[in-house]
């Protein structure tokens, strides 16, 4: 393996979430999810910032609403956040298209599972009376999160098992090692060639 694996910066972030395949799978999924209807910015800052006005680096992406709960304000992605998760998950790979396609299928899996909540709000899933009961329960036993998972998985692990493994290993968020890195090299090879 190289000395120098690649890794992911803010700005390359970024630069994805505002690209033209991005936006066109954006949009894919909003017809997928039936939400063509809800109208809403797409938006990127660096970290996200818990109630305490602290850096919450935990936040990769947030569906976030009007104070009053009337309406979606946006979908926004925490850059450095998404870039510190995937760099911290994947420095192990030494492949550049591999990384780059990792990259591209972590960015989507986080849009689809803030989807998820934008069609969970649109149900009337998602409320100010609602939340304020979820957040007395764990993340991930939250039902709105258990939902928005399943559905993020399940739309990435159509594309191939290639797809499928990197949303489990996202789903972890641990370093993979040496051996699962060759495995996805492999994997890859395996499937897009």
């Amino acid at each position: 393996m190289p000395l120098f694996p690649a890794t992911i910066s803010n700005e390359q972030v970024i630069r994805i979430i505002e690209s033209n395949e991005f936006n066109d799978f954006h949009l894919f999924i909003k017809k997928e999810l039936d939400i063509e209807d809800m109208n809403y910015q797409v938006l990127c800052k660096d970290y996200a910032v818990d109630n305490e006005g602290y850096e919450d680096s935990n936040v990769i992406a947030r569906a976030v609403f009007s104070n009053e709960w009337s309406k979606l304000e946006s979908v926004t992605f925490f850059t450095n956040n998404i870039a510190e998760c995937i760099n911290k998950s994947f420095f192990r790979i030494s492949n550049e298209q591999v990384f780059e396609e990792i990259v591209n299928i972590c960015i989507k899996y986080y849009l689809i599972h803030e989807l998820v909540h934008v069609l969970q709000f649109k149900r009337g899933d998602i409320t100010k009376e609602k939340m304020d009961r979820y957040m007395e329960i764990p993340y991930e036993e939250r039902s709105i999160e258990i939902e928005a998972d399943l559905t993020a998985v399940k739309k990435m692990s159509n594309h191939g098992d290639f797809e499928a493994r990197i949303v489990e290993l996202i789903k972890v968020r641990k370093s993979i090692d040496n051996h699962a890195a060759l495995g996805l090299i492999n994997l890859y090879k395996k499937h897009k060639f």
